[in-house]
């Protein structure tokens, strides 16, 4: 319901329907089905603008993700890290995990190493443009 209510523009009923479901995915010790409740909370608060918060979420997404080796799961959450570390300005942290996600995604031979491959160099690009 999280996912529903976020692309419905229903911000609030989207943290509290995900907030319950992470709840549950810790009382039932499903490490995976949490993982994917937090990155999806992540989505959140970042079409909200906390991107901070996003940031914190993304990496307890990424915990529960790589206590069950869920290594896509870790790859897309790591994009969607990078993602918001560049919208905050931190674009040292943003190009490490674009670049660790693209690692991922070409070993597992994802396609979305694309979408990785585009932000790496995006982020590479303005720290060349502007000496960071």
């Amino acid at each position: 319901m999280g996912i529903a209510h976020r692309e419905t523009g229903q911000i609030e009923k989207a943290i509290e329907s995900l907030e319950r479901a992470i709840a549950l995915c810790r009382q039932l010790r499903d490490a995976k089905s949490e993982g994917d409740c937090l990155t999806n909370l992540g989505n959140v608060f970042a079409v909200r603008g906390e991107l901070r918060k996003a940031v914190e979420i993304y990496q307890r997404s990424i915990k529960c993700k790589q206590a069950v080796g869920d290594i896509r799961g870790i790859a897309s959450t790591l994009l969607n890290l990078g993602r918001a570390c560049l919208q905050v300005g931190d674009y040292s942290q943003s190009l490490k995990h674009a670049e660790t996600a693209l690692q991922i995604y070409d070993q597992i031979r994802d396609p979305v190493a694309g979408k990785a491959r585009e932000i790496v160099e995006r982020v590479r690009e303005f720290k060349k443009k502007h000496n960071l």
